[in-house]
């Protein structure tokens, strides 16, 4: 194996030695080609100038001779146009590649001036009909300027000729040179890549079996909580599915129980999260035990799911019982809470069954923890989701019927139009009450990253017909930005999809749940590494706001409007808008006041110095979006 390895390593160096040739030899026949090439050009090019000097100069003097005999103010004119010309083309001749054409044409550009300024002192003695002195104007200074003008631009374009030909000689001698060498270089490099290609080719058929190995693992990988060992939220997603596609095609019995270790955050506290993490490994090896392993998946926290196919409600009951016991047994303290819930042939609504599953554990909790609840037990009182709720969220994500607005941001500070935040409604067939209900809902199913999707979809659709120079606010759950289905790769190219440049996109986070604050301070930092800008939602009306300010890197703070309600007439409010406003410009971030519906409102907002501004009295959501080119025409009255 590493004889094989070593050989193939030797093979691959070979290939790439060979391919660095090539590249090289090609870069080097470009490169020499290339110099020579822009030789000849510029001495070519020089040579036309001059002889376009030389022309021009000619056309100059000719003028003059026809003034003298004849003056007239056409004459004159053309005599200006032609000693302008010449002047423009000596000028050009100062900004040429070698320092020595600069500087032999800085002298002809000064001589020609001299020239100029005794034509116009002959021109105006002919004016004043002083033909005598316009006579000793001509033979004594114009005339020694042209022949001297003259004979170094004739000395110069013939030097440039002559480059000129050596350059071209050069250059066809070198192709020459080069198309040899190129047979002979190539044909020997082929040889020897036919020889490592068979080399490479013996090891692909080796490799080709290892990689197919690595990526079975990798995909086990993937699917694996690192911690337990056992499945995790991704792996139990995809187990749900298939689980419930073959209860329905075979009739048969499902079940989900639902577990977590009781007061695991007080014995995380007081013992440590190295113990903690003992724990639940120790209630992963019981999982496995219990002969659950397979269909045992930790879902988040100590939060773990148990999918039981094939299985009676009775038979469900004895084999969690049985896991329960032996935890009390095992773990010497710590006990757990287990609900569970039946899905049966001719209703396996997976959704459904989660949201009973987790009903009856927060109902094992309520009767004194270390217990089993069964659905069944609470089937009466329980409150769960309206099963009609639930099929409404499914068809809006399928159908994906949404409404957007747009409503304004402006730039208190400068009374211009900042940016338009969009906000998406679910359409009224679905019942729902708006789209607060709508995520509700999906959270509670633990799917508001697939409702996400779809709204950051329909307003980047709109969004190409903004106005150009103002920024796109869409708000996205910290949750959202934690799954597959949303990462930086997929942002990215719905953004660019849509003609807009990521540093145009501000994703607004709420700040209501952390969640996981490293894993979201790592997302934030690769969507800003890409162009993305980061806002805070909401902040102020929790203390998740706070955390959440001091550690993730934001471009935009948005201050609920409770805190601007409540700064009006509270001390203890407006020491904490002012905390916010100080904290922000410590990571320089630009400070928004949301819900500003009057101007008392307002002018609080500017003696307190906040930048940006959004509410009805600036401006309600729209879904008509505005056309007018001009920021002065979108300006609210209370801007103005």
């Amino acid at each position: 194996m590493k004889r094989t390895y070593l050989v193939s390593r030797l093979a691959s160096l070979g290939v790439a030695t060979i391919l660095l040739i090539l590249i090289g030899f090609s870069i080097w026949s470009v490169v020499t080609i290339g110099q020579y090439v822009n030789r000849a050009s510029e001495s070519i090019a020089l040579n036309d100038q001059y002889q376009q000097a030389r022309y021009a100069l000619v056309k100059e003097t000719s003028i003059e001779l026809a003034y003298f005999s004849e003056p007239s103010a056409s004459l004159r004119a053309t005599h200006f146009t032609t000693a302008t010309t010449l002047n423009n083309i000596l000028h050009t001749l100062t900004r040429a590649t070698d320092p020595r054409d600069r500087q032999f044409a800085s002298t002809l550009l000064a001589e020609h001036l001299l020239y100029q300024s005794a034509t116009i002192a002959m021109f105006a003695a002919i004016d004043t009909h002083n033909m005598p002195q316009a006579k000793i104007i001509r033979d004594t200074r114009i005339k020694p300027l042209f022949t001297r003008l003259q004979g170094l631009i004739d000395s110069a374009a013939g030097t440039e000729r002559r480059e000129a030909f050596q350059n071209l000689a050069a250059l066809n001698h070198t192709q020459n040179m080069i198309f040899l060498t190129t047979i002979c270089v190539f044909a020997g490099c082929l040889i020897l890549l036919a020889v490592f290609w068979r080399i490479l080719h013996t090891y692909q058929l080796h490799l080709k079996k290892i990689t197919q190995d690595e990526l079975t693992r990798l995909t086990r990988m993937a699917l694996t909580d690192t911690l337990t060992g056992l499945g995790n939220h991704q792996a139990y997603q995809e187990a749900m599915q298939q689980i419930g596609q073959q209860a329905q095609n075979h009739a048969d019995m499902v079940g989900l129980a639902i577990l977590d270790i009781d007061q695991f955050k007080i014995v995380n506290d007081e013992q440590g999260h190295l113990y903690g993490d003992h724990l639940l490994a120790e209630l992963a090896n019981l999982l496995r035990k219990a002969h659950l392993f397979q269909d045992a998946y930790r879902l988040e926290g100590d939060r773990f799911a148990v999918i039981l196919p094939h299985i009676t409600l009775n038979d469900a009951l004895t084999t969690l019982e049985h896991l329960r016991q032996e935890v009390n047994h095992r773990l010497l303290g710590p006990t757990v809470s287990i609900g569970v819930a039946l899905a049966s042939p001719d209703n396996t609504d997976l959704a459904e069954m989660q949201e009973q599953a987790s009903a009856a554990l927060a109902e094992a909790k309520r009767r004194g923890r270390n217990t089993i609840v069964p659905f069944d037990d609470i089937r009466e009182s329980a409150v769960l989701l309206p099963p009609t709720k639930i099929h409404a969220l499914k068809r809006l994500l399928a159908e994906r019927k949404l409404t957007i607005a747009f409503q304004p941001i402006w730039d208190i500070e400068k009374g211009v139009l900042l940016a338009f935040e969009a906000l998406t409604r679910p359409a009224l067939e679905y019942g729902f009450s708006g789209p607060q209900e709508a995520f509700e809902i999906a959270e509670k199913l633990g799917i508001a990253y697939e409702l996400d999707y779809i709204c950051l979809q329909a307003i980047l659709e709109r969004a190409a017909a903004l106005p150009a120079d103002v920024l796109l606010f869409v708000n996205l759950s910290p949750q959202t930005l934690d799954h597959d289905l949303m990462t930086e790769a997929v942002l990215l190219e719905a953004t660019l999809a849509a003609h807009l440049a990521p540093d145009h996109v501000v994703l607004e986070l709420t700040e209501r749940t952390i969640g996981r604050l490293p894993v979201l301070i790592s997302k934030v930092k690769q969507l800003r590494s890409l162009g993305f800008r980061i806002a805070l939602d909401d902040t102020g009306i929790g203390n998740a706001g706070l955390e959440m300010l001091r550690h993730v890197p934001v471009d935009f703070v948005k201050i609920d409007r409770s805190v601007v309600v409540n700064s009006l007439v509270e001390q203890a409010s407006r020491s904490v808008m002012m905390g916010i406003q100080t904290i922000a410009r410590e990571m320089n971030a630009y400070v928004i006041a949301e819900g500003i519906e009057d101007k008392e409102m307002l002018d609080f907002v500017q003696r307190m110095h906040v930048q940006g501004v959004q509410g009805y009295l600036l401006g309600r959501p729209s879904e008509t979006i505005p056309t007018l080119t001009h920021q002065q025409d979108l300006r609210p009255l209370a801007l103005t």
